[in-house]
């Protein structure tokens, strides 16, 4: 999904503490902000870059209703078309985000910036930093440019390096399950999307923005009249043919809810089929091993 919304939910608190530290220089140079994915914390601070290229009056108003009225402005941020931004995450078809990224970053920061204008830095998701890239980034953090400001995005299951959390300022995202129905309600009317088709494809933990990609990928590839065993088929094909790990997490997933329901008739089998199950789809992500061989398993559960 790379549209980025116009409107901003829920953050409207943060954006605010955001904006307060900074006007008064009490803003931290390098700040993580924690929570799962798909609960908006990437377009939280596109917005937070873009209300620095309104003017005044554009300002004004969007703190009344939180909605980048441009969407020409969100897209050139995120396509790094601004002097003072710089969006860095994983490429893809990449397995990380390599050294060589970071590396044009340090350049990057060794271009003085202008007092009148702070530069803003958005890693995410910073669990995707290889080792080498980590350490480059470590002597930015270090000792960060003057009027330079770190936003580094972390997915809060996953691990990342000590380092990397001791030099920031640390800001856990979370959200109940009300706000996060309300959510995803004004997300599906945003996007022109309905749920109803497919809700049979998601699981019950998926956030907001979790189930708008996946519906978004679901329709742009035509398969909502397919069976659920048909849709994991399609999902590994993408995988192996264009290395899309969203598909391949998709396919897992749908894969993962089957046997869920096949548990009910025989724990004991489908248990037993299931870590055959995983074995296969990890050689088949780690060796680029056939399909057939993982989806064989799955095919036994239609």
């Amino acid at each position: 999904m790379n549209k980025v919304n116009n409107n901003l939910y829920f953050y409207e608190n943060y954006f605010q503490s955001l904006n307060n530290l900074l006007t008064f220089k009490n803003l931290p140079q390098s700040i993580i902000f924690s929570g799962q994915s798909g609960l908006g914390k990437k377009t939280f601070l596109l917005h937070f870059f873009a209300f620095f290229l309104l003017d005044s009056s554009e300002k004004e108003m969007y703190l009344k209703n939180f909605i980048i009225k441009d969407q020409e402005i969100l897209k050139k941020i995120l396509n790094n078309e601004f002097a003072n931004f710089r969006i860095i995450e994983k490429k893809e078809k990449n397995s990380s985000i390599q050294i060589d990224q970071i590396r044009e970053l340090i350049i990057f920061c060794s271009y003085e910036a202008s007092f009148l204008s702070p530069r803003f830095i958005l890693i995410s998701n910073i669990e995707d930093l290889n080792s080498s890239a980590t350490n480059s980034l470590l002597k930015l953090l270090e000792e960060p440019p003057k009027n330079t400001y770190f936003f580094l995005i972390r997915n809060s299951h996953a691990k990342i390096y000590e380092t990397i959390l001791s030099r920031c300022h640390k800001v856990n995202i979370k959200m109940n399950k009300k706000i996060s129905d309300k959510l995803l309600v004004k997300l599906l009317n945003d996007f022109n999307l309905s749920s109803s088709a497919t809700l049979s494809y998601f699981d019950a933990y998926d956030t907001p923005g979790m189930v708008i990609k996946k519906i978004i990928y679901i329709e742009e590839n035509n398969l909502t009249e397919m069976s659920s065993v048909e849709i994991v088929k399609f999902c590994y094909e993408d995988y192996k043919k264009n290395k899309n790990l969203n598909a391949l997490n998709y396919g897992n997933q749908i894969a993962k809810k089957l046997f869920l329901a096949k548990y009910n008739n025989n724990f004991l089998k489908y248990k037993k089929l299931y870590s055959l199950f995983e074995k296969r789809s990890k050689e088949f992500k780690d060796f680029n091993s056939s399909i057939d061989p993982t989806y064989e398993i799955v095919k036994r559960l239609s």
